[in-house]
């Protein structure tokens, strides 16, 4: 078992925001995770205002082309419980499908090693928002999360929200402060600010939309200048915040 100390501990020191993401990545392997993921999410928006992942680029952007948010539980969860949610892939039935992206979301996670999925919101700095840690394995939770595992990752989440979440809200709080009309942004410009919300790098977002990394960077520029940004994240947080791009 890891004691609450030596969680913290494992952070205490790291400066960084990428130092405290390769920490969080050595404990969830630990755990018996594969893969983590955290965002913040607004009400009223699915897309992701801040959104970092170690889930496989191709798993995120099938979700993209897809269209699996509108089969996605965890936005809609995140908005109105703060209690956490666990998603079993595969165990969907047609029946019990909302519609045909739920059911598909649930199985195809599947083939990716994603047996389990929870998700554990918590309260953002930023009113209107959701903090959420999304802590995937391919073994199977057990059903209620009873005893030393549900503590164990319960700590665990508790500690990601404490140390993953730094920096990325005033950001989006900076962000926020942008005035003036809305910009019009071009199909590209939306494409790129979209796969950058779930969590793809300028090379991955090259190679889906089939052109060269320094084309993509033009797109990033020419939207960063229609919305007054200083960098690509204060960008996608004002293209949300205004509903410019969206699934």
């Amino acid at each position: 078992m890891h004691a609450a100390a030596e969680l913290f501990d494992r952070f205490s020191g790291l400066k960084s925001a990428d130092a405290r993401w390769d920490t969080a990545l050595e404990l969830v392997a630990e755990f018996g995770g594969n893969s983590l993921s955290v965002a913040v999410i607004n009400g009223t928006n699915p897309v992701p205002s801040f959104f970092r992942s170690s889930m496989d680029e191709r798993w995120l952007a099938q979700y993209i082309e897809r269209n699996l948010v509108v089969g996605d539980p965890l936005p809609q969860h995140a908005q109105r419980s703060r209690r956490p949610l666990v998603i079993r892939g595969g165990t969907l039935r047609a029946g019990e499908a909302r519609n045909p992206q739920a059911l598909e979301l649930n199985h195809s996670m599947t083939d990716m090693g994603y047996q389990s999925v929870l998700v554990v919101p918590f309260d953002s700095d930023l009113t209107g928002n959701t903090r959420v840690v999304v802590f995937s394995s391919d073994l199977e939770f057990d059903k209620n999360l009873n005893g030393e595992v549900s503590d164990q990752l319960a700590l665990l989440t508790m500690v990601f929200n404490a140390y993953l979440f730094e920096g990325a809200e005033s950001g989006l709080r900076d962000a926020a402060r942008f005035d003036g009309a809305v910009p019009v942004l071009s199909n590209r410009e939306r494409e790129v600010l979209l796969y950058l919300a779930l969590g793809l790098k300028t090379q991955r977002i090259a190679e889906r939309l089939q052109l060269a990394e320094v084309t993509v960077r033009k797109y990033f520029q020419s939207a960063r200048q229609k919305l007054g940004a200083r960098t690509r994240e204060q960008a996608l947080a004002r293209a949300i915040r205004d509903g410019l791009i969206s699934f």
